[in-house]
C-alpha cells in the first residue's frame, strides 16, 4: 500500500510539473510571439538581480501581447544609464522590443544557464534602452513591493551606520540577503573554508532567529496561554525576517519548513520531524513543481533531512560531561550530519570539497549567530531611537575578525579539494549509498559489510563508466567572444591553440573536469594543420593562404577574415566550412548564404555551439 501511494504522489507531481510547462498553457506569452514584426509587450518588475558590466537585471512579469492577457516571466536586459533611476518593484513599462530565446551552453559540459532560468519559468529575454521603455509607477503595491521597501531600508542603514564597505556588504549579505556587493576575495575564502553558506540567507539565519525570539521570550511559558503568544510571535518573527531580505526564496523555503516545526512543535509532534519536512517539502512541489530543479531547494532540504536523521545517533555516541565542550560537540554533530546531507550536490555542482570545514563551522557558526543577533536588533532599534556609533563599530571588529578567520583557513595548502566531478548517476548512486549504510549500521548492522562494499563497487563501477566513455583524442573548436580557441585533447592532456597569449579559461572549465584532464598548454594557433587525415585551413583577418598542395576538407574562419568567400570556395572546395566565436555576425550570415549556394556545409559556433572532431574508428 505505502508503494502504491509513493507512485500515485510521483505521478501526481508529474502532472503538476507538466502542466506548468509553456507548451501545455495556452495563455503563456510564448503563444503568442511573431519574429516577424514587433509586438507591444507589457511587463512589471518581479524584483531586481545582480547587475553586469553593461545591463541592470530584472525578472519581469509578462502582463499582455498585444494587449491579449497573457502569463509568464522573462529576463529584462537594459542598457546603463547613469540619469535614470532603477526601476522598483510593481513598476509596469511597455516596449517593443523582441522577445529573444535564453541562449544554451555554446561549449561543452558549460553551465546551463538556459536550465536555469527554466527553473524560474524564464524561457526569453528582452534587452532594451531605457529610453526605448515607457514606465508608469507601480500599480499594486503588494506584500513583495513592501518587503523590497524594507530591505532597502535596512541596506541604506547599513551603508550609512557602518563605514567599513567591506564589513558593509558583509551585512547586507547576512541581514538583507544583498549579495552583489560582496567582494569576491571575501566569497571565494568563504567558500574555500566551508562556510559559503553562512552568507546566503536561508535555514540557518532563520533557525539563529527563531531561537532567539525563543529564548527571549521564555517566560511567556509560565503565564497562562503563554505558549500559544509564543508560537505566534515566533513565527511572526521569522516571517518578519523573511520580509527584511525581501521574501528571498532560500528564506520564504527556510520560514515556511521552520513555521511547521515550531506548530508541530507546539502539539507535541516534534518526535515527528522528519514527517513535518516532507509535508512542508511536498506543499511547496505543490506550489511550485519546478522547486525540485532548484540547487537551493535540493541543499536546504538534503541538509535538513540528515541533520533531523543522523544528529540523534551522532550526538549520542559521546555525552561530555563539561557544557561548553558538550555544546561545540552538538555542533559538530550538526555540521557532520548536514554535510554528509549536501554531499552528492555540492560535489556535483561546485565541483570541491572544504577540508576544513568541519573547523570553519565550529568557530564561525556561533560568531554568524551573534552578528545575525545583534545586527537584526541595532538596525531595527535605529528606526526607532538614536544607537550610539560604539555599537556599530563593535559589529565592525566582529564582521573584520570573521573575514580574517575566513582567510586564514582558506589559505591553507590542504583546506580544500577541487576539480571533482560526478555525473548524476554518481550522485544518485552516492546519495542512496548514504541512506543505506545509515540504515544498515543502525537496522541491518549484520549486514552492514556486504551492503557497505556492495555500494562502494556500485559507485567505483560508475567512475569506470566515466572514463570508459572519455574519448582517447579530440579537437574542438570552441566558441568564445572575440578569440579563437581551439583544444586538442590526447588522453588526460589538453592543448589550446589560440590567437592570445591568455585564452578564455572559463570555456573549457567543465570540458576539462568531465575529460579528467590533469595537464594543460597554450600553444600559437597554426594556419595549417591535419587531423585524423582532416587538412584544416585557418584564416584571419590577414587572410593569408598557407602553401599547401593537399586537398583542404575543413576551412575555419576567424577574426572577421576579409575575403571573398564565394571565391574561395571555388579556389580551396572545401567539404565544410567553420565560424568561430570571434567573427560578426553579419559577416558569418553572408558566409553562410555563400557556403549554402555552393551546396557546402557550414557550422557557426555562436549559434550551434562548438564544434568536436572525434577520431574516426
Amino acid at each position: 500500500f505505502g508503494f502504491a501511494i509513493l507512485i500515485l504522489f510521483f505521478l501526481l507531481g508529474l502532472l503538476n510539473y507538466k502542466s506548468r510547462l509553456p507548451e501545455n498553457n495556452p495563455l503563456h506569452y510564448s503563444h503568442l510571439i511573431n519574429s516577424n514584426k514587433r509586438q507591444l509587450i507589457q511587463l512589471k518588475i518581479n524584483k531586481p538581480i545582480k547587475a553586469t558590466s553593461f545591463y541592470d537585471r530584472y525578472h519581469a512579469n509578462v502582463i499582455s501581447v498585444n494587449k491579449s492577457p497573457v502569463f509568464g516571466r522573462v529576463l529584462l536586459q537594459i542598457k546603463k544609464d547613469s540619469s535614470c533611476v532603477p526601476l522598483v518593484i510593481g513598476q509596469t513599462i511597455v516596449t517593443r522590443e523582441s522577445l529573444i530565446p535564453i541562449d544554451f551552453a555554446k561549449n561543452p559540459y558549460q553551465f546551463d544557464y538556459k536550465g536555469y532560468l527554466a527553473s524560474l519559468h524564464i524561457y526569453h529575454k528582452i534587452s532594451a534602452n531605457r529610453s526605448l521603455l515607457i514606465s508608469t509607477k507601480p500599480e499594486s503595491k503588494n506584500l513583495r513591493y513592501w518587503a523590497n521597501l524594507v530591505q532597502q531600508k535596512y541596506s541604506t542603514s547599513i551603508e550609512t551606520n557602518v563605514k567599513d564597505p567591506l564589513a558593509a556588504s558583509v551585512l547586507k549579505a547576512l541581514l538583507v540577503g544583498y549579495k552583489s556587493d560582496l567582494d569576491p576575495t571575501v566569497k571565494k575564502s568563504f567558500a574555500n573554508a566551508g562556510v559559503l553558506h553562512l552568507l546566503a540567507v536561508s535555514g540557518l539565519h532563520v533557525g539563529i532567529v527563531l531561537l532567539l525570539v525563543q529564548r527571549m521570550l521564555w517566560f511567556l511559558k509560565s503565564i497562562k496561554n503563554g505558549r500559544f503568544w509564543l508560537l505566534l510571535l515566533s513565527i511572526s518573527s521569522i516571517w518578519c525576517f523573511a520580509a527584511i531580505t525581501g521574501f528571498s526564496p532560500s528564506v520564504v523555503r527556510a520560514s515556511f519548513m521552520f513555521s511547521l516545526f515550531a506548530i508541530g512543535k507546539q502539539f507535541n509532534r516534534g518526535h515527528n520531524s522528519i514527517n513535518t519536512l516532507f509535508i512542508s517539502a511536498l506543499i511547496m512541489l505543490c506550489v511550485n513543481p519546478f522547486y525540485l530543479l532548484q540547487v537551493g531547494f535540493q541543499l536546504s532540504y538534503a541538509a535538513v533531512f540528515f541533520i533531523l536523521l543522523l544528529y540523534p545517533k551522532l550526538v549520542s555516541l559521546w555525552i561530555p560531561k563539561h557544557s561548553i565542550v558538550r555544546k561545540l560537540w552538538q555542533l559538530s554533530c550538526v555540521s557532520i550530519s548536514a554535510q554528509l546531507g549536501v554531499l552528492p550536490f555540492s560535489l556535483y555542482y561546485f565541483n570541491e570539497f572544504p577540508t576544513l570545514f568541519l573547523v570553519s563551522n565550529l568557530v564561525l557558526v556561533p560568531m554568524i549567530g551573534i552578528l545575525l543577533s545583534l545586527g537584526l536588533v541595532l538596525f531595527s532599534l535605529q528606526f526607532l531611537i538614536v544607537v550610539p556609533a560604539w555599537c556599530f563599530d563593535i559589529l565592525n571588529f566582529w564582521v573584520a575578525n570573521i573575514n580574517k578567520f575566513a582567510l586564514w583557513i582558506s589559505k591553507i595548502d590542504f583546506a580544500v579539494i577541487q576539480n571533482i566531478y560526478l555525473s548524476k548517476l554518481q550522485v544518485a548512486v552516492l546519495f542512496i549509498g548514504l541512506i543505506t549504510v545509515y540504515a544498515t549500521l543502525t537496522k541491518f548492522k549484520k549486514y552492514s559489510l556486504r551492503i557497505i562494499s556492495s555500494c562502494s563497487c556500485l559507485f567505483l563501477i560508475c567512475i569506470w563508466l566515466n572514463k570508459s566513455n572519455r574519448p582517447p583524442e579530440q579537437l574542438i573548436v570552441l566558441n568564445s567572444f572575440g578569440q579563437t580557441i581551439i583544444g586538442h585533447k590526447f588522453n588526460e592532456s589538453l592543448v589550446l591553440l589560440s590567437d592570445t597569449i591568455t585564452p578564455n579559461q572559463y570555456v573549457v572549465h567543465g570540458y576539462k573536469l568531465v575529460m579528467g584532464i590533469k595537464k594543460q598548454a597554450t600553444k600559437k594557433l597554426p594556419r595549417f594543420f591535419i587531423y585524423d587525415n582532416n587538412d584544416i585551413i585557418i584564416l584571419d583577418k590577414n587572410a593569408i593562404l598557407p602553401s599547401i598542395s593537399t586537398q583542404i576538407n575543413t576551412l575555419i574562419l576567424t577574426d572577421n577574415t576579409k575575403i571573398n568567400l564565394d571565391r574561395w570556395l571555388t579556389k580551396l572546395n572545401p567539404s565544410f566550412v567553420i565560424a568561430d566565436g570571434s567573427n560578426y555576425k553579419n559577416m558569418v550570415n553572408r558566409w553562410r548564404k555563400s557556403t549554402k549556394k555552393q551546396g557546402i556545409l557550414f557550422h557557426d559556433t555562436a549559434t550551434q555551439g562548438a564544434y568536436q572532431f572525434n577520431i574516426k574508428e
